[in-house]
């Protein structure tokens, strides 16, 4: 809790989106929860860090303060499922989650490797068209 007496949320956000996603969605949260909106390291303009859910949790989990509810959505919420492991959390919230990305022969409901390491390649290039097509690959 904090000294108003409010628990804390904390909104981790996915791949390829900032914590902007966010922004509108916690409004409804804010008169009751201290809210927190995190933002990955390398997005809107925060210093880039070395891949891996490992680095980015560790980067990220002091940010987070003690007791809080960490809500993450699909990237957010692995990076999540880590940083509950590292620090005391009231709960984990995950939104459209998955423990594995990539498509594995003890985890089919993956998508296969090349589309996300495809996806990742063309994200440097076309930002915008590339999330479009992030988009449709989700839906």
């Amino acid at each position: 809790m904090t000294a108003k007496g409010r628990a804390t949320l904390c909104f981790l956000h996915g791949w390829g989106i900032g914590g902007r996603v966010w922004r509108d969605f916690v409004k409804g949260f804010m008169p009751d929860w201290n809210v927190i909106i995190l933002q990955q390291p390398g997005y809107d303009g925060t210093a880039p860090c070395a891949p891996g859910i490992e680095n980015i949790a560790r980067i990220m989990a002091p940010a987070i303060p003690e007791d809080s509810i960490l809500i993450g959505w699909s990237l957010g919420g692995m990076i999540g499922t880590r940083i509950a492991t590292m620090k005391s959390i009231r709960q984990l919230i995950l939104v459209a989650a998955t423990p594995c990305f990539i498509k594995k022969d003890d985890w089919p409901c993956g998508t296969e490797a090349e589309i996300i390491v495809g996806l990742e390649q063309r994200l440097k290039g076309d930002t915008k068209r590339t999330l479009q097509e992030f988009a449709l690959l989700c839906s």
